[in-house]
């Protein structure tokens, strides 16, 4: 194997790393993106169904006995009013619902910028194969009648502008993105878990308050 066909193999295994690169991008933003839009999606529904249930429930206590909200739960002899428990559950759940909208916004960008390194990566290791590759022949045109240095030259262009790409800031921006959706997945889950118990606390404090009144 002469060096010509060394060189043609590995810009053909670049290209075709480039390829997988593009596959990658696009496979990947779909699954993720849908994965992201439904975990959001069934949490942010979940938080307001469960707030709706709750204000059923108020709506319901108040037609039965106002003076249950006068209650009170004892713990190391501090007195904790039953709707304190309300009013945390809701103001959780309603953080959760909010955030969770932006979940998809936050995917939605670490995707890009992700996809977007690994294809100018692909493709700058694709140039620097191809600049040897074209280097090796003694005399080539391309289809728009440019010679071998006007080819090597526009290959140096391209080599240079994705150097330059990789090297701004704005590349950076990959792992910010990916920093606060893991954070905000975090927060969510924790005040989705917090919200539900602090508003069944209140839904049993009421239920045992009902049935003392009664």
């Amino acid at each position: 194997m002469n060096e010509i066909e060394k060189n043609k193999m590995a810009y053909d295994i670049a290209n075709k790393e480039l390829d997988k690169a593009s596959k990658m991008f696009e496979e990947r933003q779909i699954k993720t993106n849908n994965n992201s839009v439904k975990f959001s999606e069934k949490l942010s529904l979940s938080s307001i169904g469960i707030i709706s249930l709750s204000m059923t429930f108020v709506g319901y206590l108040i037609n039965e006995n106002k003076q249950i909200f006068s209650s009170s739960l004892i713990c190391c002899d501090y007195h904790f009013p039953i709707y304190v428990f309300l009013y945390f559950g809701w103001i959780c759940l309603m953080v959760v619902s909010i955030l969770g909208l932006f979940i998809r916004h936050f995917s939605n960008k670490y995707l890009y910028f992700n996809s977007l390194r690994y294809y100018l990566e692909s493709d700058k290791k694709a140039t620097k194969k191809k600049i040897p590759y074209l280097e090796t022949y003694p005399n080539i045109h391309d289809i728009n009648g440019k010679n071998k240095e006007e080819m090597i030259n526009s290959e140096k262009e391209v080599l240079k502008n994705r150097e330059d790409l990789l090297s701004l800031p704005k590349m950076k921006k990959e792992s910010f993105f990916l920093k606060l959706q893991n954070i905000s997945m975090q927060i969510i889950i924790v005040l989705f878990i917090a919200g539900m118990i602090s508003v069944l606390v209140f839904i049993i404090l009421s239920v045992d308050s009902l049935i003392k009144f009664e």
